[in-house]
């Protein structure tokens, strides 16, 4: 979907999701860095401060995109989630594991974005069957 196929109302609806991964992407960021020696009283000392809510305040506007099949929108909280997972490998002081958590989590977003139908704006945009020849069912956009 290009630009010139958003609708008025398409657009209001990407800049409040816009507006509200940028605040939980700002929160996540202070609550592990700048407050990493405060945790939870239930979680004693020995586990870090790592924004473990974000998750879940960031699946309701997911599913709401996915549904629409808002591609930006969704482009948008998958975003969010890779920024989580960065800050995840921060907060629990991965030295050089964090490259093996953070290529891991990209594989499953691969994975994920594999998993749908070519031609779905949700899916990967180009892809290529066995031997670098071009797919037959995939849509040309």
């Amino acid at each position: 979907m290009s630009v010139r196929q958003i609708s008025n109302r398409q657009r209001e609806w990407l800049n409040v999701h816009a507006l509200s991964v940028g605040l939980l992407a700002l929160w996540a960021g202070m609550e592990v860095t700048g407050f990493a020696h405060l945790s939870p009283w239930w979680m004693w000392s020995w586990w870090p401060n790592g924004a473990y809510s974000l998750p879940l305040l960031a699946i309701p506007g997911l599913v709401w995109a996915y549904r629409r099949n808002s591609a930006a929108t969704v482009g948008l909280y998958v975003a969010l989630l890779a920024w989580w997972v960065v800050l995840q490998a921060i907060a629990w002081n991965l030295e050089w594991q964090s490259v093996y958590l953070i290529g891991t989590i990209g594989a499953v977003f691969l994975i994920i974005a594999e998993n749908h139908r070519p031609g779905r704006c949700n899916g990967l945009r180009r892809r290529a069957s066995v031997g670098g020849a071009p797919d037959r069912n995939a849509n040309s956009s």
